[in-house]
């Protein structure tokens, strides 16, 4: 990127800054590809790419430039793409680790599992069911799990809300369930020690 180019990306920053929400349509037109392809080279995965590009330019256009100077905006943004690259990779790998380690050390952890959310879960639908695993099972991030079953992330968001109310009107089954989710857990800190 040349000298040229950096000053242009803080003028349109310090114009957006202003006000000016033509400047940030400008960037994101012309920068954008330089950011998706700094991300897509260390993840190697598109979709993933697309999504931290976009959370990129959203905490751009979030930004309280106040408190920021303008004399390496483009440089500031690219150390923005990695911190998200490497808070993603830190969550992948917990997310693995931790979705193996449990259901590898808690003895029979899928009948207890299944046995509570049978009780939990009656009368939601597949869909439902999904969402309600990835969320609050597995702990992906809402974003996850809307890709995850190809979904928006505002419809798994409603989706979610409404969910949430309806399994709280179930009050007996969640006792349950957490009564038995803390059994689970006990036992997977009891055989890990």
């Amino acid at each position: 990127m040349t000298q040229q180019e950096r000053e242009q990306v803080n003028q349109l920053m310090l114009e957006f800054s202003k006000g000016n929400k033509k400047s940030y349509s400008k960037f994101c037109e012309s920068y954008y590809h330089i950011y998706y392809s700094f991300i897509v080279a260390r993840v190697y995965d598109d979709h993933v790419a697309k999504d931290l590009t976009q959370d990129l330019f959203v905490k751009i256009q979030e930004l309280d430039f106040s408190t920021i100077r303008f004399d390496n905006m483009f440089s500031y943004f690219l150390k923005a793409a990695e911190n998200l690259i490497k808070n993603y990779q830190y969550t992948k790998r917990t997310k693995e680790k931790y979705e193996t380690e449990l259901t590898e050390d808690i003895p029979y952890y899928d009948e207890y599992k299944d046995a509570a959310f049978s009780d939990l879960t009656k009368g939601l639908t597949d869909r439902e069911l999904s969402i309600l695993q990835l969320r609050f099972v597995y702990g992906y991030k809402l974003e996850e799990a809307a890709e995850k079953l190809g979904l928006g992330r505002t419809y798994t968001s409603k989706f979610t809300t409404a969910l949430r109310e309806k399994i709280l009107k179930n009050k007996d089954a969640l006792i349950d369930f957490v009564v038995i989710f803390l059994i689970c857990v006990s036992a997977w800190v009891i055989a890990a020690t």
